[in-house]
């Protein structure tokens, strides 16, 4: 995977509204460390919520994203483990890997921008040096050992689909042939 940093916009207005009216209750978000989730408000402070209703969300999201050909790889399944995340006024997520103790089994982490850019202001999704594109239906899809953050939001609200892909939801070249 190595350098790779992807983004497209793949999705419309009208299918980031649908991906949002799916989700299910929020809760406040966590630090995953070593199997354990510890809410810790110097490092991240955003809402959570799973969707109860997958066939649907799959629904929408598999048509454009299954067969979707990054670097060597591409992706055949939606992982389980997917959250909608609400960033409100004051929300952050600091500098952090997606993959570590606890969770090395993750190679990428996917973002799609669920938000309209002109609803908020703040809130940068900043991959290493990059500062991904805040358009509606941007997805942006980079290995999760980078480091990462998300910038303060200063007004509004931001809602953003995460998950993170492993073996069993991508094809390698090897597994095609």
């Amino acid at each position: 995977i190595g350098n790779m940093l992807t983004e497209k916009i793949l999705f419309s207005k009208e299918e980031c509204n649908s991906i949002i009216e799916l989700a299910g209750d929020w809760v406040d978000s966590g630090l995953y460390h070593h199997g354990k989730n510890k809410i810790d408000e110097s490092k991240r402070i955003t809402k959570e919520a799973r969707f109860s209703r997958l066939p649907e969300l799959k629904k929408i999201l598999l048509p454009k994203l299954k067969g979707l050909k990054i670097d060597c790889c591409t992706i055949d399944n939606l992982p389980i483990n997917i959250k909608l995340l609400k960033y409100t006024k004051g929300s952050f997520f600091k500098k952090h890997r997606d993959r570590g103790d606890g969770v090395g089994y993750r190679l990428w982490t996917m973002v799609i921008q669920l938000s309209d850019v002109d609803e908020y202001e703040g809130c940068n999704l900043n991959v290493e040096d990059i500062t991904t594109s805040k358009q509606i239906g941007n997805t942006i899809i980079f290995d999760s050992g980078k480091l990462h953050e998300v910038t303060k939001l200063t007004d509004g609200e931001r809602y953003a689909l995460v998950c993170w892909f492993t073996r069993e939801d991508i094809l390698t070249e090897k597994s095609l042939t």
